[in-house]
């Protein structure tokens, strides 16, 4: 995923040489690969795109916003609504094509990972979404809404586009669709007791 990154970053520095009217061009990502066998998602991040998880109702941002009000807003010193109202919101601090040799840097690519449970929901998405739609209405979308992602994520931009939908809006959901374990406890008989204490001598 690093490797991805650093070549897509290589490519827009290219592109920024070769072609005067990109000079200022960047680009901001959020990569997610998931291993459903191991119930394990691994992630990259640069910029204010945003990685959620939701597990039991409860949505929980993965990703870290790297911007200036991202960071006011993790810090406590600011809340989500005067987040989303700040003026310089989508001001950030790192993206693909600011600078060379990202590699040299170990933490300006933001990379983890974490379970992905059977149930778990991710959501990958632009600030295009979470600058009109809070995250309380991002949940109540996607746990009451309809059951197909497809929907919940045009209920999404739907949402976004209907409070002034002033950004590009991208939505990605993903959902681990595997059936939880489940072990179902059982009193041993008479006759099971009785082997266990022979078997024990």
């Amino acid at each position: 995923m690093i490797d991805c990154f650093n070549l897509a970053n290589q490519k827009i520095l290219d592109e920024k040489k070769q072609v005067k009217e990109h000079d200022s061009m960047a680009c901001v990502a959020t990569l997610a690969l998931i291993d459903i066998e191991r119930n394990q998602f691994y992630y990259a991040h640069v910029g204010d795109t945003r990685l959620y998880l939701l597990r039991d109702n409860s949505l929980v941002k993965i990703s870290h916003d790297q911007s200036f009000v991202g960071f006011l807003e993790e810090s406590g010193r600011v809340n989500e609504a005067e987040a989303m109202a700040h003026p310089k919101r989508n001001e950030i601090n790192k993206a693909l094509g600011f600078e060379a040799n990202l590699v040299k840097d170990s933490e300006y690519i933001e990379t983890g990972q974490s379970p992905f449970l059977p149930g778990d929901l991710l959501l990958l998405c632009s600030d295009g979404l979470t600058d009109m739609v809070t995250g309380g209405d991002i949940t109540t979308i996607i746990t009451k809404g309809p059951s197909s992602l497809k929907d919940m994520s045009n209920q999404l931009i739907d949402a976004a586009n209907a409070k002034g939908g002033k950004d590009n809006i991208t939505v990605v959901l993903v959902k681990n669709t595997k059936q939880a374990l489940k072990h179902n406890a059982t009193m041993p008989t008479a006759s099971e007791k009785k082997k266990g204490a022979a078997d024990s001598h």
